[in-house]
């Protein structure tokens, strides 16, 4: 009975390891995003820069994802394409771009802060949902979330 007991241990074990990479796979491929450029809190009141598309590629890497987020629309001053690295636990799907040089404007004075942006998202069938995240390195600026989504790019036949 005891050799029953731990093999069935060993066993559910082994399933759950397993499917760290096989959830990870769910997100993978080519998502087409919209989201806000940015935001403007101007007195207290927050406005969005405007929307931007985006490709956001994704590969699995054992139980990590990691790929590119490219905005293509609209393409005048559009940023350099940016590594983007994360993980899928328990459906939920956290992703960190690596971090950009961001230009703050703030009393008529402009200085560059380093800022990542971190993806909350929920991974349904062929769409992304939830929220993203921008905050400075070192968290002396912390911005709110903002809704984001992408829907799976389909392959043309």
């Amino acid at each position: 009975m005891q050799r029953h007991h731990c093999a069935t241990v060993i066993g559910f074990a082994l399933v759950a390891l397993s499917s760290a990479p096989l959830r990870a796979q769910g997100a993978a491929g080519t998502w087409i995003a919209e989201f806000d450029r940015g935001m403007r809190n101007e007195n207290g009141v927050v406005t969005s820069l405007g929307k931007v598309r985006a490709r956001l590629v994704l590969e699995p890497r054992g139980d990590s994802l990691v790929g590119m987020l490219t905005v293509f629309e609209p393409a005048e001053n559009a940023p350099p394409p940016r590594p983007i690295r994360g993980l899928m636990t328990k459906g939920a799907l956290r992703l960190e771009a690596a971090p950009v040089d961001a230009v703050i404007r703030e009393n008529d004075e402009e200085r560059h802060v380093p800022m990542k942006t971190v993806y909350d998202l929920t991974v349904s069938a062929d769409a992304l949902t939830g929220t993203q995240h921008s905050a400075s390195l070192d968290g002396a600026i912390d911005g709110q979330p903002r809704p984001f989504s992408a829907t799976r790019e389909k392959k043309k036949p």
